[in-house]
């Protein structure tokens, strides 16, 4: 339709203003539950990388001295790699400081823990990748993952997989629902 400035306006159909409105409505809530889920996980990496530098140095260097035992540059099985981080994180004492670092990563995204946090499943697990720490907080789980490996698949079926270090800590935090 023509205006008297000879603009084209077009007519919106209610059914198509409603579903124009539905769509904003559900971006609003999309941004929304991004910002909500976004500000504790923002909030735990600020604190972890502020209040708990010692800690990840500490598991870096766990890490460096269990690779320094190795004959090559990786390894392909997982359980003796996780039994030697397991064992290096708890002769040095970083094993029963990583309750206290969840606990940190909690207090920082302004929720509460359901229960004290212990150097053992669920809260702090040792995988082949890294410690792993989870806390359930209100709108999630939080996940802390201090990778200190990596996973190296290839295509080849009868090819297991491979470790290798990685140089540094690589932490990544996270809310799942």
């Amino acid at each position: 339709m023509a205006s008297s400035n000879g603009a084209t306006t077009e007519r919106v159909q209610p059914h198509r203003l409603r579903q124009t409105l539905k769509s904003r409505e559900l971006s609003a809530f999309l941004v929304d539950a991004l910002h909500t889920v976004s500000h504790p996980v923002r909030a735990a990496r600020r604190r972890l990388r502020t209040d708990h530098t010692e800690t990840i140095a500490a598991i870096d260097d766990c890490a460096t001295r269990i690779t320094d035992e190795w004959d090559t540059a990786r390894t392909t099985n997982p359980d003796p790699l996780v039994e030697s981080l397991r064992a290096e994180l708890e002769s040095t004492g970083v094993l029963a400081t990583l309750p206290t670092v969840l606990g940190s990563a909690v207090d920082a995204t302004g929720y509460e823990l359901q229960a004290q946090p212990v150097p053992a499943p669920p809260y702090v697990v040792i995988t082949s990748r890294g410690p792993v720490l989870r806390a359930t907080i209100d709108p999630g789980r939080l996940v802390v993952r201090f990778d200190v490996f990596e996973v190296v698949r290839t295509d080849e079926p009868d090819q297991r997989a491979e470790y290798h270090r990685l140089d540094g800590v690589r932490m990544e935090i996270g809310l799942e629902n």
